[in-house]
């Protein structure tokens, strides 16, 4: 396996490099062991915490204001999104530790997989487009006009359309991924982010941070069907494995709204300090890592009591949280 990840990465050269190779369903949990990834946009860094002891035992630099995280193919690496560096940092999932960077990947403030794993796709947020890579080679294949701010994204169940949130603009754009055409914007209300199927893959929910809601879209239809009440800067959202709750971060409300995603309906405030922000809920189902933006540190709360086990330090202004042993949503 070594040898093979070392030859691999021996093919790199420069945009069209072969950066993996072969692709599974998920992540390999390839050190054996369960290490949390957050990303620290102001540090330009990433702090590695063992999941057991919740305790740092990395913290290494990256590019230029890192955001969101990607499993590569293999469930070998992790590929950090560098927004302002306009490249990508390879972290080994052996060593958790940088090996490479993939430059000239232009400000890859979110980046995701489409359902059959041909195509990474990044948010260029600083712009008004996304762009479209052959997931395998990084060749860039496409790139598509969206709207203003574009930072998050997500697929319906087959793949056939991409949706991407527009902060500025006010809408979701419905994309065609045979044609890479916008097929609909669907105007959400005031400052849309983050974006998630809900349970049964027929609607998406999305974050509205200018308005403390959550609106949900018919995935099939293409409409707006409601909005609900969370709190102040709605933003981040995570969904158990079970479909049965939703989460979502209320930045400037410093809680995390628990919802019952069926009839909307908030059941519980957990108070979360320093601008809870994106979140991840363990494949296990039974921790919900949250990363405080304005206090520097990640908290972990029980998923299923919803009690605040733990408060970590990180670096300045976390962001972005996943898992090494499994793929997560951020």
């Amino acid at each position: 396996m070594i040898g093979k990840r070392l030859l691999a990465w021996a093919a790199v050269a420069g945009f069209a490099a072969v950066v993996c190779v072969a692709a599974t369903p998920g992540a390999s949990n390839a050190s054996g062991d369960e290490m949390v990834y957050i990303s620290n946009s102001d540090a330009d860094s990433v702090t590695v915490i063992d999941r057991k002891s919740r305790k740092p035992v990395r913290n290494f630099p990256v590019g230029d204001h890192p955001h969101h995280m990607l499993h590569s193919l293999d469930g070998e690496f992790i590929y950090v999104g560098n927004t302002h560096s306009d490249d990508i940092t390879v972290v080994d999932l052996h060593t958790h530790l940088p090996v490479r960077t993939i430059p000239n990947i232009y400000d890859p403030y979110n980046l995701v997989y489409d359902p059959t794993r041909r195509f990474m796709v990044t948010a260029c947020t600083r712009d008004l487009f996304v762009e479209v890579y052959d997931a395998k080679t990084l060749k860039k294949l496409h790139r598509v006009q969206t709207g203003k701010e574009p930072n998050h994204l997500a697929f319906n169940e087959s793949g056939s359309i991409m949706f991407v949130t527009n902060e500025k603009s006010q809408t979701v754009s419905a994309v065609d991924t045979k044609t890479w055409k916008v097929k609909k914007q669907i105007t959400v209300g005031t400052r849309p982010v983050d974006i998630h199927l809900g349970p049964h893959k027929k609607e998406a929910f999305v974050a509205i941070y200018g308005e403390g809601k959550v609106a949900v879209i018919d995935v099939e239809t293409l409409e707006l069907k409601e909005k609900f009440e969370t709190g102040k800067a709605a933003h981040g959202l995570a969904l158990t494995p079970d479909g049965k709750t939703l989460f979502v971060a209320n930045r400037n409300a410093d809680t995390v709204s628990v919802v019952d995603p069926a009839s909307r309906a908030v059941q519980k405030q957990i108070p979360v300090p320093g601008g809870p922000d994106m979140m991840s809920v363990t494949p296990d189902a039974s921790e919900l890592w949250v990363t405080s933006r304005y206090r520097n540190y990640v908290h972990v709360i029980d998923a299923r009591s919803f009690r605040v086990l733990d408060r970590i330090q990180t670096g300045a202004a976390p962001h972005g949280v996943t898992f090494s042993w499994a793929v997560g949503h951020h």
